[in-house]
């Protein structure tokens, strides 16, 4: 049905957002399957995978791969990560349109005095 990204600054409110998003999906749709890709659901610290490049890069092809196998039409994938280089929201969106389903990209964004 649909690929969600969150977008936005470490801190900006993208996996409260997610989480708030997933319920609410839950609730409306429930003969829908709503699933959140995050580091955490593929047993990854965040804080060791953004400590350096080589671990980052490795991080989003994992959660890239993840997503292109969870990705249908019956089911809405929200992809909770930094999701800040432009290129990789391109290799989703090119999976989403790949697989026939909608894409969007939600971006939160804060103030550095919040």
């Amino acid at each position: 049905m649909a690929l969600v990204v969150m977008c936005g600054q470490p801190c900006s409110g993208k996996s409260e957002a997610a989480a708030c998003l997933a319920a609410a999906l839950r609730s409306s749709v429930p003969d829908v399957t709503v699933r959140v890709i995050d580091e955490s659901s593929l047993h990854l610290g965040r804080d060791e995978s953004y400590k350096d490049m080589v671990v980052e890069k490795n991080l989003r092809g994992v959660l890239r791969s993840e997503v292109d196998r969870s990705v249908s039409r019956d089911g809405i994938i929200i992809v909770d990560s930094l999701n800040n280089i432009k290129g990789y929201r391109y290799e989703l969106w090119c999976l989403a349109r790949a697989s026939g389903i909608r894409y969007c990209v939600v971006y939160t964004n804060m103030s550095i005095a919040q």
